[in-house]
This record gives structure tokens, C-alpha cells and sequence, in this order.
């Protein structure tokens, strides 16, 4: 058969192979059973007959390729090398972020140990200068010493009820007559310490007292002058009512320490860098305890035992200096500790 000559061929539709007629025939057979797929121009596989494939009839728009770009048959996209580019360089950027940040924190670190270490040799170079300051003070202050009994002087005394007159002594024992209460609530008793300011140095100074008394029961008021080597002789003196006294008796019983006396001498150096001294005088306890016999009954205990630990008992604390420095009394500018 010559070239070009088209040879038709029977279908089992009753078309020519080869023949327009034939092929729409098939298409249309296709899209009648629902096997034909529209959109690619072809039939489905799974709806050929006489075992052959299927018919695929190009469309077109189908013959041109580009028709086919960003569908199913487009071919795998190949890796962008910029997108490598710029992963690595976020990689090196986050590494030299945290290599400054560790920089940065490390010379924070080296800062602040710089700063204590500046701190603390300023410290110490102020406690030196202090400490030469207080070595001068001490040198340029007098010695004066307070001398204080851990007892007093017993037996307690009554005020006399003559202006002027001197306290009389107060019987004690047990069989002494006891004090009622309510009968004897306002009766006095004074307790007398004699005290001793003794001035060490060797030049004139002046001293201030509270609550210390003359042999006669007067209170001293005013500085008190002291020569050099001189020892002045004083009283501490403490006087309550028997109610009073009472009192703190039953807060030591209570477990408690109860009221207390307080006095105290003082010396202030009269330079403005210079040092004011304190010595406090304390007198804490009872004198008198319960009567057994007598629900109201008191009497006055027959010594201090200031040792002994029972409510009606008495003493004193040491008379301890108190030293306080001054870089300037006159703005009331202390020496730091």
C-alpha cells in the first residue's frame, strides 16, 4: 500500500482505526461511561477493554508544555543553593551573639570583682584611719575609774521626816515586827551604795553624776571637780515605797527582772575630736520578802545575796566605762565603729 495511504481497521464500535470518526466515537464512548477525565484528555486505565490501554486523545492546550507547569506531572523542584547561604549565616550570627553575650557578661564579672575589691580596700583604709583617730583620742583622754561594791550597804534605810534630817537605819531579822500591807503601803526604804570616782590622771577634770546623793542624803548636783590623784566619794541611792518594792518582788517571782535603779557618771573631753565616757551604775533586786505566818506580812530580808537567785535578793552591775568618739562634737559627727 503506497505511503500515506490510511488503512482502516474495524472497531468493536464499529469505527475505522485511524479515522477522526473512529477516535471521537471512543471519546464519546468514554465520557459516557463516566472513565473519561476532562481535564487531562485521557480515560482511566481501570475502564479499558480487550486488555488494551486506553486511548489518550491530547487536547490542544494539552500539546503545549507549558500548559502542564505547576500540575501533578511537573518534574521535582531541585534545592535552592541560596537558601543554604542563608541558614549558615544565621548559624554564624547566632554564634557570635552568644560569644558577645558571654563577653559581655564576663567583663560584667570582671567589673564588679574590681569594684568589690576597690570597696573593700577603701574599707579598710577608713577602719585604719579610724583606728588612728581613736589611738589619739584614747592618749589625749584622762583616766578616771568609778569604783562600785557588788552589795550595798546594809541594813536598808528610812528617811527621816524632819527636812534636813539624816536617814535612820531599819531593823531586820526575823524578829523584827512585820510590815502590812495595806497599813505600810507608803512606808519608805532606801537603799544606799557608796560609789568612788577616782581621777587617775594627772590634770584637772570635771565630771557629771546622776542620781548620786552626799553622806547626808543630799542630792549632788552640778559637775563635781576633781585634782589630779583626788578620790571623791559618793552614794547611790535608791528609795520606794514598800508597795513598790512589793511589786518587783512579784514580777522575780514571776520569773522577770522587775524594776531597776540606773544611775551614772559621765566625763566629756572638752576637745571636739575627743571622747565622752559613761559609767552606769545599776542596782537591781528586792529587799524584802514574804512572812510566811502573815498573808499581808513583809520584812526586810536579813542580807542582800545578791548570789542566791531568790526574789528577795539585791546587788549591782560593775560600773563599766562606755566610750563614745567623736570626729566633731559640735556637729554631733560620731566615729563610725
Amino acid at each position: 500500500m503506497a505511503a500515506g495511504r490510511l488503512t482502516a481497521r474495524r472497531t468493536p464500535e464499529g469505527g475505522q482505526a485511524g479515522s477522526p470518526s473512529s477516535e471521537d466515537g471512543r471519546v464519546e464512548s468514554a465520557r459516557g461511561r463516566g472513565d473519561f477525565d476532562g481535564r487531562l484528555g485521557r480515560a482511566h486505565p481501570a475502564r479499558s477493554w480487550c486488555g488494551r490501554p486506553p486511548a489518550v486523545i491530547a487536547t490542544g492546550d494539552e500539546r503545549n508544555p507549558a500548559h502542564l507547569h505547576g500540575r501533578a506531572w511537573d518534574a521535582p523542584g531541585v534545592a535552592d543553593g541560596s537558601n543554604w547561604v542563608a541558614a549558615g549565616a544565621a548559624v554564624v550570627a547566632a554564634a557570635v551573639v552568644c560569644w558577645q553575650s558571654w563577653e559581655t557578661r564576663r567583663s560584667a564579672e570582671a567589673s564588679e570583682g574590681a569594684v568589690a575589691t576597690a570597696n573593700a580596700a577603701l574599707e579598710l583604709t577608713r577602719q585604719q584611719a579610724a583606728e588612728a583617730v581613736r589611738a589619739r583620742i584614747d592618749a589625749n583622754t584622762p583616766a578616771i575609774t568609778v569604783h562600785l561594791p557588788d552589795e550595798p550597804t546594809w541594813p536598808p534605810l528610812e528617811p527621816s521626816v524632819y527636812l534636813g534630817g539624816e536617814p535612820l537605819p531599819l531593823h531586820v531579822g526575823p524578829m523584827t515586827e512585820p510590815m502590812l500591807m495595806p497599813r505600810d503601803r507608803a512606808r519608805q526604804i532606801m537603799i544606799v551604795t557608796p560609789v568612788e570616782i577616782i581621777n587617775e590622771s594627772t590634770r584637772h577634770v570635771t565630771v557629771e553624776v546622776d542620781e548620786l546623793f552626799d553622806d547626808k542624803g543630799a542630792a549632788l548636783s552640778g559637775p563635781i571637780l576633781l585634782d589630779p590623784g583626788q578620790r571623791f566619794g559618793a552614794r547611790f541611792a535608791v528609795t520606794r515605797t514598800l508597795e513598790e518594792w512589793i511589786s518587783v518582788h512579784r514580777a522575780r517571782e514571776a520569773g522577770e527582772a522587775g524594776a531597776e535603779a540606773v544611775g551614772a557618771v559621765r566625763y566629756g573631753d572638752p576637745a571636739d575630736t575627743g571622747a565622752i565616757d559613761r559609767w552606769e551604775l545599776r542596782l537591781s533586786g528586792c529587799p524584802v520578802e514574804r512572812v510566811s505566818e502573815l498573808e499581808a506580812g513583809w520584812r526586810l530580808i536579813p542580807a542582800p545575796a545578791h548570789t542566791s537567785g531568790r526574789p528577795g535578793a539585791i546587788g549591782l552591775g560593775s560600773a563599766i566605762r562606755e566610750r563614745q568618739y567623736y570626729l566633731s562634737k559640735r556637729r554631733n559627727e560620731k566615729l563610725p565603729d
